[in-house]
């Protein structure tokens, strides 16, 4: 005798609970790319679930944390310890999928599919669109009695990746040398401004626009590090100034990004960095770390930078 699809759901529920929670309280998210989207993946099996099987419309997962965190306090204290944190990143992935489930679950209702076979553009569709991984809606055609074209799903996931690459795609050309004097001296700790001249520079185009990038002998601009922003100013030649609008790193170069070149890039050049612009930087920066601190020693270890 088969199983209800109440039965099923409590089984899936109670086992998926445990995976996710576990995880999140062990330091890994949710996310959209390795073991964080294998955790999203598991989690949205479970709301699907509970949403089609047990007629239940709002978020449910994280409501069975105080439980599951009782039950293994023995076991696992990390999860009692989090348990607010668990709760609230398992919410928020709730709230997100069910915002598209319906809607999803709508569509699925609406397709047509020929030979007991939903076609893999259709799939990737509800993927893209709908939030919903190829798991998922392999397990919902499997109970209409349908197949998924798997290889027509990857073709279509590969074209929009090719299409992402495209659009990012960066055309560099080569550099054009103007003086080989060594290594590349920021003394952007001690000075905001610096005269100095170009090494070398070479033009880039990205979606559609084109920009330069100078490497400087000596430079007072900071490059974009360790969580903090590059420098923004401007650049004065001889034959006119031109606005850095960033500055980052490339192996050992400091690069300055700019719109325009100056009719010669010969000869001198006043380097001169947006003071005002780096004090509220610095400060922000500052202010961040210290938040974080603050953070870990109020909630404990999960508060963690991301990014």
């Amino acid at each position: 005798m088969r199983d209800s699809r109440e039965a099923v759901a409590f089984r899936v529920i109670a086992d998926h609970i445990r995976a996710i929670s576990f995880t999140i309280a062990d330091g890994q998210l949710p996310s959209n790319t390795g073991a964080g989207y294998v955790i999203r993946r598991i989690l949205r099996r479970a709301v699907r679930y509970y949403f089609s099987f047990l007629g239940y419309k709002q978020p449910l997962l994280h409501q069975l944390l105080p439980l599951l965190a009782d039950q293994f306090a023995h076991v696992f204290p990390e999860l009692k310890a989090q348990q607010d944190f668990v709760s609230k990143v398992i919410l928020e992935e709730e709230n997100a999928f069910l915002r598209t489930l319906d809607n999803g679950l709508k569509r699925f209702e609406e397709l047509k599919v020929e030979q007991n076979t939903l076609a893999g553009d259709v799939a990737f569709e509800l993927n893209d669109t709908y939030g919903f991984p190829l798991d998922l809606t392999q397990l919902i055609a499997s109970e209409k009695g349908w197949t998924v074209d798997v290889a027509g799903f990857n073709v279509a996931l590969q074209q929009q990746k090719d299409r992402s690459r495209k659009a990012a795609a960066v055309d560099t050309e080569d550099w054009i040398v103007l003086n080989n004097q060594g290594a590349v001296r920021f003394v952007g700790y001690s000075q905001t401004e610096s005269q100095t001249e170009v090494i070398k520079y070479r033009k880039v185009s990205a979606k559609g626009k084109t920009f330069y990038q100078l490497v400087l002998q000596e430079t007072p601009f900071y490059a974009e590090s360790g969580g903090q922003v590059g420098d923004q100013g401007t650049l004065q030649f001889e034959s006119g100034a031109v606005d850095v609008m960033d500055t980052k790193k490339e192996n050992d170069l400091i690069i300055h990004f700019t719109e325009q070149l100056p009719e010669s890039l010969n000869g001198p050049v006043w380097a001169k960095i947006d003071a005002s612009r780096r004090r509220k930087i610095t400060r922000h920066h500052s202010v961040t770390h210290l938040m974080h601190s603050a953070l870990r020693e109020v909630l404990g270890n999960p508060c963690r930078p991301k990014g």
